[in-house]
């Protein structure tokens, strides 16, 4: 057997490596015309820059689109004057020169496409962009632009390859039918080649994986180095306006449980504000003003008619109007005049006007916005001691923009006694705290190089992580949310699985919520694919995804049945105070479900010592309440007496022969009459006189007193070693999972470091025949 494995692994790294001498030699024999190299090749890096221009903007007109799909189908494919792409335009076919496309027999492979090309015309066919929607044709376009050596297609068929989506029966025209298994060789080399291309979902996508160890070794170092180039361009985007996507995170599962799946809900919040705004409320108008003018809440942009409403409630003394009504002349938003002479389109001295006038008020943005100014020089005097002032004046109303430049002022020494890049750090950090983009990459940086702070990877890691999770990739989370509303599950399911694999929790998330919830129908190994992405989910500290883990293993869905991890499962959510995992462990210690059954013994004895304890607590000294508060405590999830001695004996006696003992401890306090004494109110005995005492109490004689502290006595011993079994049985299982965590490791280290030599080994011959044929 282990031969076998031997075989199939030295297989796997042959095709490995076959595979990235095909993509180097591809890479470097020009298999495509560069650009402007003139000809076709010029006329195709036109095409493509002018798609990918009006792919960007939107509402481009059907007829548009549908001229431009035909021209990149004529520009990549020939096709038989029988298909349903054909035009009168459209070339015949050289059987000599092309390639059949896989699915579809009437389209053929020109012999030298251009790989961006294939991959736009991928885009457009997937997205319905001026062609009814076809997915078999988008994958097949994929497939051979990765081959051709895009670097967005690479990472898009590394997404495939992960996901068990490569094959192309696992796809029709409308989208996915069937996930089979993934291979995560050739998910990982194609996300390498990506990466090292510089396409930013193949980067989060490694990051991610050595983040938690998926595929590859778990490597802090390694995950951010993959996630800084992407954190640094999200941040050199923030700078220019409107450069990041607008993205909503919209938990799908929330959005059922409130009613507000559908898409109208939010228009119609919008609207109703929008009468108020219409009726003379000011606050309404600021409001609906800044959300036309971002285009957030389903609302379309729309500068001009934000301009208006922005106007009119800074005429009423509205300073947040004032202030983004500053913005947008400062900006050149909108067609708004003003009067002659003093308003103009873009006017950066109408914008001071305004956030002279809100500053004043004490309005956080505007104090920032002329504090700025003085900064730059820019529509102000430059003033270094103008701005410090300012910006500390908005630091004090928390203005993360104003934390950020007090930040740079005090790295650089500018309007301050000295440089103190402490101080830096810690305006760094309060900033980053509220997600100031730019000063949460400083901070994680100063973090892994050890600045003025202790050298720590992980904070910054997942800072760098979080920074590039709201930059370009971060649009297929909000593509995904829009289709969903409407009700293009397909495409949603696509973009999700793209946001997921670049390791965005809500897109894990709400992926497997659809997929459960069965808006889109499929099979294959569906439940494995569920599975996974619900580890994921639990993994990156979502509650919700670890019951769903638990529930996985409870009833054996898409993993194998195992109620103790079951149990265990719910056990750690129980810790995070997750109500339904307290029920669920109830329910599993009374059926005995991963956990020893002590429904009987609870309410012989737990029961009743709980009534007696309650009669007793009163008269006690309340000195001590810290004191009587453990005694009878429970710790879940262990419910018998003896505690660790029980799990030691069952260990070595399959008979259980400790809980007959504690069933026989009962027997032993009826039979002596205490069970009558421990179900008593404890304050009918002990009075004296003839005939005094009652028959249901106990005798006027009985010790009370010590007997209950002898017996509290005992209980609270038998609790703390409880608690020391707890310690244990975590200890062991953190343990067991370090081990199996390390085995992996070691593992795939092995693995890494034999695909390196095969790498190696390969580049080394690829390089001695190109020598060869040169000195031919």
């Amino acid at each position: 057997m282990q031969q076998v494995l031997d075989r199939a692994r030295n297989v796997r790294m042959l095709s490995c490596a076959l595979v990235i001498c095909a993509m180097l030699v591809t890479q470097c024999s020009g298999v495509w015309a560069e650009p402007g190299a003139g000809g076709l090749g010029e006329l195709q890096e036109q095409v493509l820059k002018k798609i990918m221009e009006l792919r960007a903007i939107e509402g481009t007109p059907w007829k548009k689109q549908q001229e431009l799909f035909d021209l990149i189908l004529g520009l990549t494919l020939c096709i038989n004057p029988s298909s349903k792409y054909a035009r009168e335009s459209t070339r015949q076919c050289n059987q000599l020169t092309s390639r059949p496309v896989p699915g579809h027999p009437d389209l053929r492979f020109e012999s030298k496409a251009h790989p961006g090309l294939l991959r736009e015309l991928a885009k457009a066919a997937q997205d319905g962009w001026g062609v009814a929607p076809d997915y078999r044709l988008a994958h097949e376009m994929i497939r051979e632009a990765s081959d051709l050596g895009d670097p967005e297609a690479q990472g898009l068929m590394g997404m495939r390859f992960a996901t068990g989506l490569h094959a192309l029966d696992a796809w029709d025209e409308l989208g996915i039918v069937e996930f089979g298994e993934p291979s995560e060789e050739d998910a990982i080399l194609h996300y390498y080649f990506a990466a090292l291309g510089g396409d930013s979902f193949a980067s989060m996508a490694l990051g991610y994986r050595h983040f938690l160890g998926l595929g590859v070794p778990k490597s802090c170092p390694s995950a951010a180095s993959y996630y800084q180039p992407v954190a640094e361009n999200t941040t050199d985007l923030s700078i220019r306006p409107n450069s990041l996507p607008q993205v909503e995170r919209l938990r799908l599962s929330s959005q059922a449980n409130t009613g507000g799946l559908k898409a109208e809900r939010q228009r119609e919040i919008v609207q109703y504000y929008q009468y108020s705004a219409d009726q003379g409320n000011v606050d309404a108008m600021s409001a609906v003003g800044q959300v036309l003018n971002s285009g957030t809440q389903g609302v379309t942009r729309d500068h001009t008619q934000a301009l208006q409403y922005l106007r009119t409630a800074a005429d009423a003394g509205d300073t947040e109007a004032m202030t983004h009504l500053g913005h947008m002349y400062a900006n050149g938003m909108g067609h708004l005049d003003g009067p002659p002479g003093m308003e103009s389109h873009g006017d950066l001295r109408m914008a001071k006007v305004w956030w002279d006038i809100a500053a004043s008020d004490g309005n956080a943005g505007a104090q920032f916005s002329v504090a700025y100014m003085h900064f730059t020089g820019i529509g102000a005097k430059k003033d270094h001691d103008a701005a410090f002032k300012l910006f500390i004046k908005a630091a004090e109303q928390g203005h993360p923009e104003s934390h950020f430049f007090l930040g740079i002022m005090h790295m650089n020494g500018w309007g301050v006694r000295r440089k103190s890049f402490q101080h830096a750090f810690s305006y760094f950090s309060l900033a980053s705290h509220t997600g100031h983009l730019l000063s949460m990459y400083n901070v994680a940086m100063m973090h892994l190089a050890g600045k003025v702070t202790i050298r720590n990877c992980k904070p910054g890691l997942v800072l760098l992580k979080a920074i590039s999770e709201r930059g370009s990739v971060a649009a297929h989370l909000q593509t995904a949310h829009e289709s969903f509303f409407q009700t293009n599950y397909q495409h949603a399911l696509l973009h999700y699985i793209m946001a997921s694999e670049a390791g965005m929790e809500v897109a894990q998330s709400n992926l497997v919520w659809m997929l459960e919830k069965g808006y889109v129908s499929a099979g294959g190994y569906l439940n494995n694919f569920t599975f996974q992405h619900t580890m994921r989910s639990a993994e990156q500290g979502n509650i919700h995804s670890l019951m769903r883990l638990g529930d996985a293993f409870l009833y054996g869905d898409g993993v194998q049945q195992d109620w103790v991890r079951s149990s265990a499962i719910y056990y750690e959510a129980y810790q995070e105070r997750s109500a339904e995992a307290m029920f669920n462990l109830g329910y599993a210690h009374e059926f005995g479900v991963g956990v020893p059954r002590d429904f009987n013994l609870a309410a012989r004895g737990w029961l009743t010592l709980h009534k007696a304890w309650d009669s007793i607590r009163p008269h006690l000294p309340r000195k001590l309440d810290n004191v009587w508060d453990r005694v009878l405590t429970v710790q879940p999830p262990y419910t018998t007496i003896f505690g660790v001695w029980a799990d030691l004996v069952a260990e070595a006696s399959p008979m259980r022969l400790m809980f007959s003992l504690e069933q026989t401890l009962w027997q032993w306090t009826t039979a002596l009459g205490l069970h009558r004494f421990l179900s008593s109110s404890g304050g009918q005995g002990g009075g004296g006189g003839s005939g005094g005492g009652s028959d249901e109490g106990p005798p006027s004689e009985f010790p009370e007193v010590p007997a209950l502290l002898s017996l509290v006595a005992i209980l609270y011993a038998v609790l703390r070693i409880r608690q020391q079994r707890v310690g244990r049985l975590q200890e062991r299982h953190e343990r067991e999972r370090a081990e199996a965590v390390a085995a992996m490791a070691a593992e795939a280290g092995q693995l890494e470091r034999e695909r390196a030599e095969a790498v190696a080994a390969m580049v080394a011959e690829a390089g001695r025949l190109q020598e060869e044929a040169a000195s031919q």
